[in-house]
């Protein structure tokens, strides 16, 4: 309840300008006063996720619905839009800016956002992967690239090089979130192929067994979760709707394995080759100016 009061204090102080060309002013003032150095990420990313988390109102009382990125899948493009839609506004104006010449104060850059977008996804606690994927999706593919090759470089620095769990996760969560949305699986093969081209040929099989473990173990759990429930139970309902865009990303993946020969001698030529032929389908820029934010 005191979070959904600051939420309110907030958006009534920095939000609540009717001037388009003010509001990213606003938002530049806004980390100023809270986080004045400017610098330490994990407060950026909770003052960005406060100010714009959506409000559940299960009760008389207002709650801010942060525990559905830990708990929740989105079912659908309009349920993540509905949480994660201004989110990825904010997000993206201040990406602009940082990137642009007008910031001339450190930190700047593509590195300190994707930072933040890293802290952004361990509030309260680690999210879901199709949460993540949610997020990054309503953000655009060039930011979903940008986080990819961040997961990359933390994993191989591990000592263990050859397994990329959180790179398998995260792609689960992409192909499955994509499905949900009823978009082409196209631009997430894109993502795929860009990664294993930056692996040593030695650690792309280990990457490329992540990405479909991910995915097998997902499946089993919601076999196994489908089993102990009332098969006309609005839980069973879901599992059936999970498993269905599971198969559907599956399918495309395992089809995708047999025709590029990933798993062959030949995976750096495939890999090459995958990346020249496929093209990113429309749909997929990233989210408007946070100019057209909805009040």
């Amino acid at each position: 309840r005191d979070a959904a009061h600051l939420r309110f204090f907030l958006r009534a102080l920095f939000f609540s300008t009717s001037c388009k060309e003010k509001h990213m002013t606003w938002l530049l003032t806004m980390i100023k006063v809270f986080v004045p150095s400017g610098c330490e990420v994990d407060k950026i990313a909770k003052l960005l996720l406060l100010v714009t988390a959506p409000m559940k109102r299960s009760s008389k009382e207002g709650f801010l619905q942060l525990h559905d990125n830990i708990d929740a899948v989105p079912a659908c493009i309009r349920v993540a839009k509905f949480r994660y839609e201004e989110l990825s506004k904010v997000f993206m104006s201040l990406r602009r800016f940082k990137n642009s010449k007008k910031c001339s104060e450190p930190p700047s850059g593509r590195d300190f956002m994707v930072q933040i977008l890293s802290s952004l996804f361990k509030e309260p606690e680690d999210w879901l992967p199709e949460n993540k994927a949610s997020l990054l999706l309503l953000c655009g593919l060039e930011v979903t690239k940008e986080y990819l090759k961040y997961l990359l470089n933390q994993a191989l620095l591990l000592q263990d090089g050859n397994k990329f769990p959180k790179l398998g996760d995260l792609f689960l969560g992409l192909f499955t979130m994509q499905s949900r949305f009823q978009r082409k699986l196209d631009p997430i093969f894109t993502c795929m192929d860009e990664i294993a081209i930056l692996l040593p040929l030695d650690k792309r099989q280990g990457f490329l067994n992540s990405v479909w473990d991910a995915m097998t173990n997902e499946y089993v759990e919601v076999l196994d979760e489908e089993a102990d429930l009332d098969e006309n139970s609005a839980e069973a309902c879901l599992c059936k709707d999970s498993k269905a865009h599971l198969c559907t990303a599956m399918k495309s993946l395992a089809v995708r394995f047999i025709m590029k020969g990933y798993a062959a001698d030949g995976g750096a030529a495939a890999a090459d080759a995958a990346v020249s032929e496929t093209q990113p389908p429309p749909g997929t820029t990233a989210v408007d100016d946070i100019d057209d934010m909805e009040e």
